[in-house]
């Protein structure tokens, strides 16, 4: 296995067709709740390259790795942080604007954590998540996450 530590700038994160799945700040909730969020600032992306190797190439592969964190804003002030592990999926090597992927990833908050798990299919534009647990005010959370261009709408239900 080989492993690649890459700095990307945040284009090169939305070339990567829109991986993150950020999540809400947050507040106890007692009725279904849509917040509609936006990536802040990269944090680092790491790439777990496994044979056959090709990401250098723009390649993916069954089994390969994108860790990486990414500030999460509401209203324009920072929320928090979401950090997610994706795995590629697609039995033959891809590019990285068809990737498929399956995602776990974590929203940081001051009054919490969300836990959510995902599928990503870069070509069709899914980019969805399950919510699926959470901590402190978010114990027992349950909901969506469908991403967009830029960011996310969460549907937190009561």
């Amino acid at each position: 296995m080989t492993r690649r530590s890459i700095v990307l700038p945040l284009a090169a994160v939305a070339a990567a067709a829109a991986v993150t799945l950020p999540v809400a700040g947050g507040h106890a909730q007692s009725a279904p709740r849509t917040i509609t969020v936006t990536n802040g600032k990269a944090g680092k992306m790491v790439f777990d390259d496994l044979p056959p190797l090709g990401m250098k190439r723009g390649k993916l592969s069954l089994g390969d790795r994108i860790v990486q964190t990414q500030q999460v804003l509401i209203d324009g002030k920072v929320a928090g942080w979401v950090s997610f592990d994706g795995t590629i999926v697609n039995p033959k090597p891809t590019t990285f604007s068809h990737f498929k992927a399956i995602e776990r990833s974590v929203g940081h908050l001051s009054d919490g954590e969300i836990f959510a798990v995902a599928y990503v299919d870069a070509a069709a534009g899914v980019d969805r998540a399950t919510i699926i647990g959470g901590t402190g005010a978010y114990a027992g959370a349950h909901g969506t996450i469908v991403g967009t261009e830029n960011g996310a709408v969460i549907t937190l239900d009561g």
